[in-house]
């Protein structure tokens, strides 16, 4: 299951729905770059959390934890070229860039419909709240942004996962495996999924692609 440059993971398969969870039945593909070299433990926990939180919404999730270093990029070219609309991109980085809220966990570049970024010093913050564990707060962050990719949603929800800022009870929903999209968001994230996978891209999305460090280095209208 785990390759030597870029790791498949179908994390659904090993991980048991909640009681009355739908069965997926369409996936995403999720890039994910480990800027922040969370430990490969620690990820690997975050990806599950992740893959039963799209369960519960009746999508499933194939992950590929991309190699950051130049030379292994060669040996993947898929995680070096630029990302098409079919699948998103997750960069976990440790440090919160300027301009954000002492809340903000990542940020979903919406423009580009498929990039966001998960702020690693956020998620040691909360985990040290001593509420929710490192790859529970961190497979939230990323479901979290992801929803908001495939939601198209600028905002944020009054309940739920896509809340705005979570509280001390949203992160023990969050350790209790509570923390999930609504109904209505689940219907919505699964026909955008369906979408993808039918590679019904709209119209004037961006295309980017990433350097070595991790950085954009393009960007251009569809």
């Amino acid at each position: 299951m785990k390759t030597l440059f870029g790791s498949w993971f179908l994390l659904g398969m090993g991980v048991m729905p909640h009681a009355g969870a739908a069965e997926p039945k369409v996936d995403i593909t999720v890039q994910v770059y480990n800027w922040a070299h969370v430990a490969p433990m620690t990820l690997t926990a975050a990806e599950a959390e992740g893959t039963r939180i799209f369960r519960e919404a009746g999508v499933g999730v194939l992950w590929l934890n991309c190699p950051l270093s130049p030379s292994e990029a060669k040996k993947s070219p898929i995680c070096a070229e630029p990302c098409p609309w079919g699948r998103l991109v997750v960069r976990i980085v440790y440090d919160v860039p300027a301009g954000f809220g002492t809340t903000s966990l990542g940020v979903a570049l919406s423009d580009t419909g498929i990039y966001a970024s998960v702020f690693y010093q956020r998620v040691d913050e909360f985990a040290k709240e001593g509420i929710a564990t490192h790859s529970q707060i961190l497979g939230h962050a990323i479901a979290h942004e992801i929803g908001h990719l495939l939601l198209d949603l600028r905002g944020h929800a009054t309940f739920g996962i896509m809340r705005g800022q979570w509280s001390a009870q949203d992160l023990r929903s969050a350790s209790m495996g509570a923390l999930l999209f609504s109904s209505r968001e689940s219907a919505l994230i699964r026909d955008a999924a369906t979408r993808r996978m039918r590679g019904e891209s709209p119209s004037g999305w961006i295309q980017i692609a990433l350097d070595n460090s991790g950085a954009l280095t393009e960007i251009r209208e569809q």
